[in-house]
């Protein structure tokens, strides 16, 4: 995984001091989806470092948080748009060993028609449910 994908191991145990929606009620939650709605801002206007350092801040703060598959998502996408074509990929085939239903969702969202996606391009980009224009 490269330095900007920070989506934990299952088995790994919590950051020191990371803190999850369980533990901090609704402000923990509501800062969990901000920051993800940033990061998909971010995405949207092409933004690629930005969307990435939001995505890592996310999984430092909520490594098992509710909006941890939407991060691993979009990380994907944001790695992947970036230039990082095989640290997406990665990411992917170790999604496949350990989340298959998740690695299906997530094998679209890195053709290689996306690599150096022009910052601002309004082409869409489709994370889970969701459709970046």
């Amino acid at each position: 995984m490269s330095a900007g994908m920070a989506a934990p191991r299952s088995g790994e145990p919590a950051a020191a001091g990371a803190t999850t929606p369980a533990a901090g009620g609704s402000e923990d939650l509501a800062r969990e989806a901000g920051l993800i709605a940033e990061a998909r801002r971010a995405i949207r206007e092409g933004a690629w470092d930005r969307a990435i350092a939001l995505l890592a801040a996310h999984a430092r703060e909520f490594p098992g948080g509710t909006l941890r598959d939407e991060r691993w998502l979009s990380q994907i996408v944001a790695t992947c748009a970036s230039g990082q074509v095989e640290a997406a990929r990665a990411e992917i085939e170790r999604l496949a060993r350990e989340r298959p239903a998740l690695a299906r969702k997530a094998a679209p969202l890195c053709p290689g028609s996306c690599r150096g996606r022009p910052p601002g391009d309004r082409a869409s980009i489709m994370v889970g449910p969701t459709i970046f224009r």
